[in-house]
């Protein structure tokens, strides 16, 4: 019987239920070796002075500073070298009134010395020393107790320990340490659909990309990631993959099956095997999360789209990991203010999380680009620097309002964006700089020049297609022209491969080919080719740049391209060095890395 959803929970709701199923912290000792990336539960104390000895900071000579006041390059004091001490020996030596002592670095300082002057500031001969500086008392000299004494507290609960602490830690003389517990993860993929890479996929079915990118996601927020079988919709064999996971883990996230259909049966698994606590929430994307229990273990259900997925991970389950394992529920996070380049409808009625990119206008102003393309693409995280939070009554953010992005660890604005349909003439260009391609079509390049949102565009458009889409406030760097043609058969071809309208290429063929063959429409230039390579279709429409070196191709004629750079962009540093990059000569323009193989120069 099919399970419609009723009430959605708001997102208060949903958080007060992951902050009931978070798993208790435990403490455990591990030793020291073992310790890394994990929260120490407990204050650490040294139990003795660190160092344990007055010691040299340098290679030098230890001496009494006094003997030293008056002393300079043109006036040097002359002491009498009474031996020497190495790391790691007890001195058997005393320095007194006039008498200096060798000492390397790490070496304990000899009784009676209170400096050391560098071996550079000094000239030695035979026994006897020249220094040719001033010293104070304690100059280069770590005094015993200086890094952490006895009885002071060297680490605090609940510090995350990286080589830095685990070193400290160790230099006290521990060997193990008290440490909060990785909470341990079970990570259980669901779906007929999925096949574990590298696994051949039949028609309908796409390669598991949940299992890794939450397992990684896990990983990171503190947790110990253990990945369990692929189970399809099968009632009974989900039942028995989740109750192992459960009895062998803290927490089991699934994702897959969680929506109301009668294929998507993870909530009645938990409903019928535990307690099913939550199952809906008002958000997008995101709205079929299931939140529970089995055996008494957390089990938290995420969607089966990777956006979706991810994004309810980050809202709800990151928080749980990271408590678990010690460390604050919410991760330090960045936020940085922008405006929105483009407007944005958002579906009101749910709160929306909204991965967007980022770019710096030409007054050094942040924007924010909406990157979505839907939860189930895995690039949209991928493009993204950070996401917006846009509440539930929203239905739409205006161009130029002004938003909070929550930054992830690595996001930045690239030096250059750029949109359109670039080939290796451009990738080349773009090589020379921080840079980020948006692979859109002519026109969809063009809007995005004209709203603002990129810097660069590379476009087969006439000017007259120019101004009918609006876009103004530009100016064209350079113009080149792209060898196309056919890869298979193009002569008496029953079904073409294509890509989608507003190409350049689209165009091309339209006009070259007057026929009424099919046309099979394709995301790139690449997917159509290899369509043609695989008999699929019986000839593709392609650039020569997108062939392999020893593939079948037809040249059919040129395709005009521009390069097109915002105006209020151009003084930025990035498209600078882009445009270096790229043939100065606007006039004549250039023909790129066009051509495959041994085709000929023809020029069209």
């Amino acid at each position: 019987m099919r399970k419609e959803f009723r009430d959605l929970a708001s997102l208060a709701e949903a958080r007060e239920v992951a902050q009931e199923l978070t798993p208790e912290p435990t403490v455990e000792e591990v030793d020291i070796e073992d310790a890394g990336g994990m929260v120490l539960a407990e204050t650490l104390r040294s139990p003795k002075d660190v160092p344990g000895f007055d010691r040299s900071k340098m290679d030098g000579y230890a001496l009494q500073a006094e003997d030293t006041y008056d002393a300079d390059e043109e006036s040097p004091a002359e002491l009498e070298l009474a031996g020497s001490v190495s790391a790691g020996e007890t001195p058997d030596l005393s320095v007194s009134t006039g008498v200096a002592v060798g000492i390397a670095t790490g070496a304990p300082i000899p009784e009676g010395a209170d400096a050391v002057v560098p071996v550079e500031r000094t000239e030695a001969e035979d026994d006897v020393v020249l220094v040719r500086t001033s010293l104070a008392p304690g100059d280069h000299v770590m005094y015993a107790g200086s890094d952490v004494a006895a009885g002071e507290r060297a680490l605090s609960s609940g510090t995350l320990l990286t080589q830095r602490e685990i070193g400290l830690a160790a230099a006290t003389g521990r060997a193990k340490l008290p440490v909060y517990r990785q909470p341990k993860v079970a990570v259980v993929s669901t779906g007929d659909e999925l096949v574990r890479p590298p696994g051949v996929l039949d028609s309908g079915q796409i390669h598991d990309s949940n299992t890794y990118s939450v397992a990684a996601a896990v990983e990171s927020a503190g947790g110990e990631a253990r990945i369990y079988p692929h189970v399809g919709d099968d009632y009974g064999r989900m039942v028995e993959v989740i109750a192992e996971a459960a009895a062998e883990c803290d927490l089991v996230l699934s994702s897959g099956s969680t929506s109301a259909s009668d294929e998507d049966v993870v909530y009645r698994v938990v409903e019928d095997e535990g307690s099913l606590l939550l199952h809906g929430v008002s958000l997008k994307p995101g709205r079929p999360t299931v939140f529970g229990s089995v055996d008494e273990t957390s089990f938290v259900g995420l969607p089966g789209n990777p956006i979706s997925a991810l994004s309810v991970y980050r809202m709800f389950v990151e928080g749980m990991i990271r408590e678990a394992a010690g460390l604050p529920r919410e991760p330090e996070t960045r936020t940085v203010d922008a405006s929105f380049a483009a407007e944005v409808r958002t579906e009101g009625g749910r709160t929306r999380i909204l991965p967007v990119g980022m770019v710096e206008d030409g007054s050094g102003d942040l924007l924010a680009y909406s990157v979505d393309r839907g939860s189930g693409a895995t690039t949209s995280l991928t493009l993204a620097d950070g996401y917006v939070t846009v509440e539930s009554e929203t239905n739409y953010v205006d161009r130029g309002e002004p938003v909070e992005v929550s930054v992830f660890a690595d996001g930045s604005p690239p030096s250059v964006l750029g949109a359109g349909e670039a080939d290796a003439a451009v990738a080349s260009a773009l090589e020379v700089v921080d840079s980020r391609w948006l692979d859109v079509s002519s026109r969809e390049a063009a809007r995005r020049l004209r709203d603002g949102v990129v810097d660069v565009a590379v476009v087969a458009l006439s000017s007259e297609d120019l101004d009918s889409l609006g876009v103004s406030s530009y100016s064209r760097h350079s113009s080149y022209r792209r060898l196309v043609g056919f890869a298979g058969d193009p002569e008496d071809a029953e079904v073409y491969g294509v890509v989608p309208e507003g190409y350049g290429l689209r165009g091309w063929f339209e006009d070259e080919v007057s026929t009424d063959a099919d046309v099979r429409v394709y995301r790139s230039e690449e997917g159509a080719y290899n369509a043609a390579e695989d008999g699929e279709v019986d000839a593709a429409a392609v650039g020569a740049d997108v062939v392999p070196k020893d593939g079948a191709f037809e040249q059919r004629g040129w395709l005009d391209v521009d390069l097109l750079v915002a105006d209020d962009r151009r003084t930025k540093s990035g498209v600078q060095q882009m445009l270096a990059a790229v043939d100065p000569d606007e006039s004549d323009g250039f023909e790129g890395l066009q051509v495959p193989g041994d085709i000929g120069d023809d020029t069209g």
